[in-house]
């Protein structure tokens, strides 16, 4: 069994050993401290993830779906092809994280912040993408920005693929 802690003092246990490859749908996670948890391939579509503590945790291929995510910490966060689609990460702090291939699409993110985070080959076709930080984020060709979005306007730098 794991047991997840929160700042709510809330505790979360999850019948596993692990807490890679499972379904954590729906759960509510509020404030929970998730710092360098592996949640490789782990779903929590429709999760309550609302100012989690994510510093340096693994969400490669993760579904995060319709998760709520506001003033989530996820700086230096692992999230390589992980879907956050009509998530709400407003306010997230997304600082130094590689968020390479991850589909971002119908995703809520203003005031969010990408600074200095790897975007290369993500879907950024977020709602309020206008409001969000890109100081130092780096985007390839394979990045998909909505038409008319000029990412180095906001701070985002284009570098080629390796």
């Amino acid at each position: 069994m794991i047991i997840i802690h929160c700042q709510t003092g809330h505790n979360v246990e999850i019948l596993a050993d692990t807490l890679e490859n499972i379904v954590l749908d729906g759960l509510d996670l509020h404030r929970a401290l998730l710092e360098g948890f592996n949640l490789t391939g782990t779903c929590l579509r429709q999760a309550n993830l609302r100012g989690a503590l994510m510093h340096n945790v693994i969400l490669v291929q993760a579904d995060l779906t319709g998760s709520s995510l506001m003033t989530a910490d996820l700086r230096y966060a692992d999230l390589r092809k992980c879907k956050l689609n009509k998530s709400t990460p407003i306010f997230a702090d997304f600082s130094h994280a590689n968020l390479q291939q991850a589909d971002m699409a119908q995703a809520d993110v203003g005031g969010t912040i990408f600074n200095h985070s790897n975007l290369k080959g993500a879907i950024m076709l977020c709602q309020r993408l206008e409001e969000a930080f890109f100081k130092g984020a780096v985007f390839d060709q394979q990045t998909v920005w909505p038409i008319g979005y000029e990412p180095e306007k906001h701070g985002a730098i284009r570098t080629h693929s390796s």
